[in-house]
């Protein structure tokens, strides 16, 4: 079976249009209603007994089960048609069983008439199981509301298919469900209505495409998973697409796994976008383990405290095209890894992009973080690592570029290894350009450590108290094409400059800064001033450099090299 279709019996009752549905309707009339439901009062029925199929045409429809209630059908189980609220209500976990191809289990729909607004609302705690196991159409103006307790299975059609032209939809699983498809998706939940769509997963859900997919173009669409859940897709293990006018959020605390596509996959064109994953949960997929895309005008918000893995490309892909700002966050002791990049940020926003990692990241082929402002309208772009953090990738293991209007700021408290290319490589057209190392770190690259392209309003603020290793180029090396060349490096207790070229300020009158003490035999090029800090206990250098000043400020410097002043 193919994408385009989702079993044939049940896409053509799904897609019944309203003016065919009515006619439809208008021939059922009572006819349908079996000797097993007993009619109690008004369009209100009682469903007892073993059955082979029922069919309940009615507006209004109310109808509830007894202990010891089932359906075995050769067509389709259970079927609900009518105008206004249609209700099915079973709470004595009851088994609905639909055996041919191409029936479904629990069929429901729904539309506007006898001055009540169509509604579907479904709560069960039994085992439904069909070709396809839940399908529902709300033609009306209402809600649909499904709240699910027990196991559902689509054989070879989705497990729970769900659309709404009303207001709300909302599905609920209870905790110790499961919801399968064979072929399709374990969960559909599509809303072309004009309100919200929730889905408020506690069980597991499997689906040889999606694990789950929401589509709503009301307002808000909000997916939760409940901690020991398992999405699993062949495809997305979840996907969402919100084309309302509203927020999207996903918060997840259970496990995520895609077998040969993204791991999540949430696309947002209303006002924000968040993803959350609670601390323990593993997102997973063959490509991306996350993929986060907004074309909407607010902000996009990732908070991840689990692990997340792409096999083969991105572990986290977020782009903002449009909105205002771009926010990663990792907490501590996570493990981001990607086939490629390990994180993707791509802020085409008016506002600022910020990463804020506190566990390792990994870019496999390609680099650890990329952060990219690319658009002439946002503004600052910052990136924190946490002590005892590990990013590593192929090469510019953490590359930020700012085309913004605003500042560009790194503070690295963990390591930064390359296997090849630089360790760090930015590329600044903003303002003010800083980047500080704290003790304890390395930046190990195989081209250079540090690598600065300085294309902005200032030149480079560059603070160093770790090592920074080159293993071919300049440990640190500055590029000037901005309209201030002048740039500061100051060198504190701790730092340690290892490479074959040495240190290059470039262009501008540039001012190397000695605080606390050290010994360093790097040789400096294009640096003009020396700077020995008051609180300077003991300097040397010892390499062979020149400068044009050197001013001691009360501090201790040695040359042990050959210097030229």
């Amino acid at each position: 079976m193919n994408h385009a279709s989702e079993g044939i019996s049940l896409q053509r009752r799904i897609l019944l249009t309203s003016t065919v549905l009515v006619t439809a309707l208008a021939g059922y009339g009572r006819r349908g209603v079996y000797a097993a439901c007993v009619n109690t009062g008004g369009s209100t029925y009682s469903c007892s007994g073993a059955n082979t199929g029922i069919t309940i045409s009615t507006a209004n429809a109310n109808v509830s089960t007894v202990a010891g209630f089932s359906v075995n059908a050769g067509g389709n189980g259970l079927q609900l048609f009518g105008a206004g609220d249609q209700r099915f209500t079973d709470n004595n976990a009851s088994t609905i069983v639909a055996t041919n191809g191409g029936s479904t289990a629990l069929f429901v729909i729904a539309l506007d008439g006898g001055g009540t607004d169509g509604a579907v609302t479904i709560t069960t705690d039994g085992t439904i199981q069909g070709d396809a196991g839940i399908a529902t159409a709300n033609l009306g103006s209402g809600t649909t509301i499904l709240d699910i307790s027990g196991d559902v299975t689509g054989a070879n059609g989705t497990g729970i298919n769900a659309q709404n032209h009303g207001t709300n939809l909302s599905i609920t699983t209870a905790q110790g469900t499961t919801i399968q498809s064979g072929t399709l998706r374990g969960i559909y939940a599509r809303n072309q209505g004009s309100g919200a769509t929730t889905l408020d997963i506690s069980g597991d859900v499997n689906g040889a495409w999606e694990g789950m997919y929401a589509k709503n173009y009301g307002t808000d669409v909000s997916v939760t998973t409940a901690q020991g859940t398992t999405i699993q897709g062949g495809n997305q293990g979840i996907k969402v697409t919100n084309i309302g006018s509203g927020t999207t959020t996903l918060d997840i605390s259970g496990d995520v796994e895609s077998v040969t596509a993204t791991g999540i996959d949430a696309f947002n064109d209303g006002t924000n976008l968040s993803i959350t994953t609670a601390q323990g949960t593993t997102i997973q997929g063959s490509t991306r383990g996350i993929r986060a895309s907004s074309s909407g005008s607010g902000a996009t918000t990732l908070d991840i405290s689990g692990d997340v893995t792409g096999l083969l490309d991105d572990g986290i892909y977020a782009r903002n095209s449009s909105g205002t700002d771009l926010s990663i966050t990792t907490a501590q002791g996570t493990s981001i890894q990607g086939g490629t990049d390990g994180i993707y940020a791509y802020n085409n926003g008016s506002g600022s992009t910020t990463l804020d990692i506190s566990g390792d990241v990994t870019g496999t082929t390609g680099r650890g973080i990329y952060a990219y402002n690319a658009g002439f309208g946002t503004t600052d772009i910052s990136l924190i690592t946490a002590q005892g953090t590990t990013i590593q990738g192929d090469g510019n293991v953490i590359r930020v570029r700012n085309r913004g209007v605003g500042a560009t700021t790194l503070d690295i408290s963990g390591d930064v290894t390359a296997a090849s290319g630089n360790a760090i490589n930015i590329q600044d057209y903003g303002t003010n350009l800083s980047l500080t190392t704290m003790q304890g770190t390395t930046m190990q690259g195989v081209g250079n450590g540090i690598f600065i392209q300085s294309s902005g309003s200032s030149g480079a603020t560059i603070d160093i108290s770790g090592d920074v290793v080159a293993g071919t180029n300049n440990s640190i090396r500055i590029s000037n094409t901005g309209t201030d060349d002048d740039d500061s490096l100051t060198l504190r207790t701790g730092a340690g400059l290892s490479s074959p070229l040495g240190v290059n300020m470039g262009d501008g009158v540039d001012t190397l800064t000695l605080v606390g003490n050290g010994d360093e035999d790097e040789v400096f090029l294009n640096t003009e001033v020396v700077e020995v800090n008051a609180d300077a206990t003991g300097w040397a250098l010892s390499g062979t450099s020149t400068f044009d000043d050197i001013n001691v400020n009360t501090g201790l410097f040695k040359n042990n090299g050959t210097l030229t002043v």
